[in-house]
């Protein structure tokens, strides 16, 4: 399972990484709207909440902003991987992002549908476990 919270947290250190390098505050909202495909409305939204950009727009922006080459994104192996693991492993993963099996079959046929809630419910589950059984260790 260590794999799958591995594979979520690149995800976030990326995504972390374009919106730093893109510099959106500075960026007008021409240009803004030119590489997203987004209004200027939705950049003054995104700015004060960046938890709202979807993974599909983070890959779109990054790739116009030549931070990425377009090569392979990790977000396309999570569902497999969650697929591959064990079935009571699998089903503590599903519940901790919110998904159902009928979710993850349509995250796996379509790697652009993964919803950024998810990921973050995910990676939110994954860090409060990893704190908890360290502090079990400890006794």
């Amino acid at each position: 399972m260590e794999h799958v919270f591995q594979l979520i947290q690149s995800y976030f250190n990326f995504r972390a990484a374009v919106l730093r390098s893109a510099d959106l505050e500075s960026m007008s909202n021409a240009e803004f709207s030119r590489l997203t495909g987004l209004s200027s409305n939705t950049k003054y939204i995104r700015l004060n909440h960046p938890d709202l950009w979807q993974p599909a727009e983070i890959y779109v922006l990054a790739k116009k902003t030549g931070l990425w080459e377009g090569g392979v994104r990790k977000l396309d192996l999570l569902a497999e991987l969650i697929t591959q693991l064990p079935l009571p492993q699998q089903r503590i993963v599903l519940r901790a992002g919110s998904l159902t099996g009928q979710r993850l079959a349509v995250r796996r046929q379509d790697p652009n549908s993964w919803q950024a809630q998810e990921l973050a419910k995910l990676q939110a589950w994954y860090r409060t476990n990893t704190i908890r059984s360290s502090e079990l260790l400890k006794t």
